[in-house]
């Protein structure tokens, strides 16, 4: 495999930062996004409102959401030699995410995506092509220089499936260097929750892992069991998580809804980037699910992701289905969310 990197000039022309404090590792794509207001019959045309260009991918999105919210980030990813992988790399230096560790491989073809949205019963279809490996199939096998990426992180490293796949090559263990967040979409080979010190799985995945118990229970057995902080989506119901003791719930804010494209993504990295910053288990949790709902605002998955004032600004408004809350194990609230508090 022969494969490229370098410092690009990140937002209003500063350079990366070759030791961020939080890297994500995984997948970054190219999508094409189309807003229909419904979706095409077979030999049908359908004239669109818009046809948007934009970055993807669930580790990537977590990076430029870290970046919006002012903590520095970085990103190790795989992108082709072609028009998709430079305008990749670009579009994460535009955004100030450190593209050090984004690889570039000779004759391999960048991940794409095309996304339909449909405003005719709020839906989408996602129409995919995995990245294609190099002629000698070794694209798939991480960079030498990104275990010293991961050795030079400062906070947490932020893994989504093909993170996951590569954490043993990257010597990524749970105690021993940056905290390690995991994005669990679904479920994955060898997954387990004790591994990650944050566990960030979907309810299904939930459900998956623990049938036996309603959704609430499941993740403070979960987060018992490991010994770790679980926060699993639930789409428009909202978030609830748990560090093993306690149960929080984080009802869905209201927003008027273009597209949820990337709006998981844009969760769980405005979550690391709150537990970052020192924010406590609830802050942190409401502030990501704020800015996930804010990312909705927008057709594709970044262009409506929040700054740290827009934020900020949004969550001042109270503009939530309600006020979330901590409950102990017998179930009487413990505490309720308040922005303003925050660990030193």
């Amino acid at each position: 495999m022969t494969a490229t990197s370098s410092a690009l000039s990140g937002r209003n022309g500063r350079l990366t930062d070759p030791s961020p404090r939080v890297l994500c590792i995984g997948v970054a794509t190219h999508d094409t996004i189309v807003d229909t207001g419904r979706y095409p019959a077979p030999d049908d045309r359908v004239i669109v409102e818009e046809i948007s260009e934009a970055g993807g991918g669930p580790a990537a999105t977590a990076a430029v959401t870290l970046a919006r919210l002012g903590v520095t980030a970085g990103l190790l990813a795989i992108v082709g030699d072609d028009i998709e992988g430079d305008a990749v790399r670009r579009g994460l230096a535009d955004e100030g995410v450190d593209v050090h560790g984004v690889a570039t491989v000779d004759g391999m073809r960048t991940a794409r995506s095309v996304v339909i949205v449909s405003r005719e019963g709020d839906t989408r279809a996602i129409l995919t092509r995995p990245p294609e490996a190099d002629p000698q199939g070794s694209a798939t096998v991480p960079p030498a220089h990104w275990a010293e990426r991961v050795r030079s992180t400062t906070a947490w490293v932020h893994l989504d499936h093909a993170g996951w796949a590569h954490r043993a090559a990257l010597g990524i263990v749970r105690g021993i260097g940056p905290l390690i967040s995991l994005d669990a979409g679904y479920p994955m080979a060898g997954l387990d929750p004790a591994a990650v010190d944050l566990f960030a799985p979907t309810a299904a995945v939930v459900a998956h892992l623990r049938p036996d118990l309603p959704l609430a229970a499941a993740v403070g057995a979960i987060a018992a069991e490991a010994g770790t902080i679980v926060v699993a989506t639930d789409g428009a119901r909202g978030v609830i998580a748990s560090d093993g003791q306690r149960i929080i719930t984080v009802p869905a804010f209201h927003v008027r809804v273009r597209s949820t494209l990337g709006a998981g993504d844009v969760f769980h990295g405005a979550l690391v980037a709150g537990l970052a910053d020192g924010y406590g288990l609830l802050d942190a949790v409401t502030r990501a699910a704020a800015a996930a709902a804010l990312s909705c605002t927008g057709l594709d998955g970044r262009s409506a992701i929040p700054t740290t004032e827009v934020l900020a600004a949004y969550l001042a408004t109270g503009s939530t289905a309600g006020a979330g809350s901590m409950t102990g194990s017998t179930g009487a609230p413990t505490e309720r969310h308040d922005d303003r508090q925050r660990r030193g």
